[in-house]
């Protein structure tokens, strides 16, 4: 088991908003989190990485606690989170936003003239090509050496490539999602928390990035995926946990889902098409 939720309460100021969250998080798998506006799936991210009030209960990544962590030091336990609304520096160039989450990464930076941007080598001739696929690159994306996990998201994303000196806000949605995506797994983590990865996109760019996540699963990282497209993330997740009210409700998956679609109506309010 990669990160363990027991009993998990919080909330924001004197009002809790989780009471009791129980969530399992394994190597090479994702968990799709789905419930109403307002259930609590944001926040349980939030949890996670330790930026709510009035947190108890048990929060452990391979057995080590994180409850009482101050958050600056939850990602350098291996989590790295891809917050709702991308939340880029945008006067930064893409090069620069990568580097943060190289930075953020237990590989401790950049430095030794491994750099970003500028023109420099970005080692996807260093044995990073697409035709290996996010399986054989995974010691790479996971691994302490900062060009290695660099080489590893251009890998993923190439269209970066030729924008590493393009500024964030010259970028379309669909790009600066790839961008926090791509800093996000810069710091090689072990799990992954999602929130609402294809919010606003295209569905071009709904495609590539659901391509991403499901190819993540070969690199043995652990995944959280909070999604309002329902489709989306039945499409890649192999459990869906719903929460209600700050709860969890109910586990099951994408193929029961199919046969018996009733909690989706009760939990989110859809109807599958079809």
């Amino acid at each position: 088991m990669t990160l363990r939720l027991d009993n998990v309460h919080a909330g924001y100021g004197k009002v809790e908003v989780l009471h009791g969250i129980d969530l399992a998080l394994e190597p090479g798998r994702i968990l799709g989190l789905l419930g109403r506006n307002g259930a609590g799936k944001t926040t349980t991210i939030r949890a996670i990485m330790g930026l709510v009030d009035g947190l108890r209960g048990s929060i452990r990544i391979d057995g080590t606690e994180l409850v009482g962590s101050d958050p600056h030091r939850i990602p350098g336990h291996g989590i790295a989170w891809v917050p709702q609304g991308r939340r880029l520096f945008p006067e930064m160039s893409v090069g620069e936003n990568l580097r943060l989450g190289l930075l953020a990464g237990r590989g401790g930076g950049v430095g030794r003239g491994e750099g970003v941007g500028r023109g420099r080598d970005t080692g996807r001739d260093r044995g990073a090509g697409r035709s290996g696929g996010a399986g054989r690159s995974g010691d790479a994306g996971r691994g302490e050496n900062a060009a290695g996990r660099l080489a590893f998201v251009l890998d993923l994303f190439p269209a970066l490539k030729d924008r590493l000196d393009t500024p964030a806000r010259r970028l379309s949605g669909g790009q600066q999602q790839m961008v926090a995506m791509a800093r996000a797994l810069a710091a090689g983590p072990r799990v992954l928390l999602l929130d609402e990865p294809t919010e606003g996109l295209q569905p071009s760019y709904v495609d590539r990035i659901l391509e991403t996540v499901s190819e993540l699963r070969a690199t043995g990282t652990a995944m959280l995926l909070v999604e309002q497209k329902v489709e989306a993330a039945l499409a890649v997740a192999d459990r869906i946990a719903f929460i209600e009210n700050g709860r969890i409700r109910e586990h099951t998956t994408a193929e029961n889902l199919a046969r018996d679609p009733e909690p989706l109506i009760r939990y989110v309010g859809v109807r599958r098409a079809g």
